[in-house]
């Protein structure tokens, strides 16, 4: 099918089509997706299932195992830790044959699967409390963090390989409903049910900042703007990006 979009300043016009239709083993909405550097699109469910698929032909290549519940969040490490330099696995490395991902579930699971051979034991798993949302973010020595956003309106600090607990960081009064990070990794960005957004310091666990917002109910930041994107309820995206120093 096309679809025609605005055209930018020469007035064109672009048009786009649906190359595929993916549908879920368990036909179950769809909570959770991430694409990696070797073509892969992995999607999680309300049933708790993760898939991989190609993303050039749309083929469900493989279902990757289980969570008791809804996947809340898939997050792809080893390319988030390319990116920062060499790859953080050490020992676990030889047994990886395949791309390195973190899943969180509504059974309070935080889980490690390897793309090739499913659940990864090399790392271990680690019980987390009821959380919606998760993010890798850094300490500023550049050591790897993983964030999760708790039902009791915590931030929950990991170090990220081990899943050890390093912090808790209280603030919000509700259930925090979404988390990112922003300024490099070295801030975390949460959302919660109280209807506000905090940024937080990683490193001291120092809540930064406190904005009002309504209804969040998922979040992302971009890397190049260092922009908040805040996806509410009422069906509206807000765009949030810091003021310079001296600007009221």
């Amino acid at each position: 099918h096309h679809g025609g979009g605005g055209g930018g300043g020469g007035g064109g016009t672009r048009h786009f089509r649906c190359v595929h239709v993916l549908r879920g083993l368990n036909r179950a909405p769809t909570t959770s997706l991430v694409t990696t550097p070797s073509g892969l699109l992995v999607s999680g469910d309300a049933a708790g299932t993760l898939e991989l698929w190609s993303l050039s032909s749309g083929e469900r290549l493989r279902a990757l195992g289980a969570h008791r519940g809804v996947v809340r969040s898939v997050l792809l490490v080893a390319a988030v830790a390319s990116a920062h330099g060499p790859t953080p696995l050490a020992a676990s490395s030889s047994a990886l044959t395949g791309e390195l991902l973190l899943s969180l579930g509504a059974d309070q699971q935080l889980r490690w699967w390897d793309t090739k051979d499913g659940l990864f034991s090399a790392l271990g798993h680690a019980s987390a409390p009821m959380a919606f949302g998760a993010a890798i973010c850094q300490s500023a020595e550049g050591v790897q963090l993983l964030l999760t956003g708790g039902e009791d309106g915590c931030l929950y600090e990991w170090h990220l390989l081990s899943l050890t607990p390093r912090a808790r960081l209280v603030g919000h009064t509700q259930a925090v409903c979404a988390v990112a990070s922003a300024d490099g990794g070295l801030t975390g960005v949460t959302a919660a049910v109280d209807g506000t957004i905090r940024l937080w310091d990683v490193q001291t666990g120092e809540c930064l900042a406190t904005l009002e917002h309504e209804g969040a109910s998922s979040m992302v930041t971009s890397a190049l703007s260092n922009r908040i994107f805040v996806g509410s309820a009422d069906g509206c995206v807000t765009v949030i990006e810091p003021l310079a120093e001296g600007r009221g």
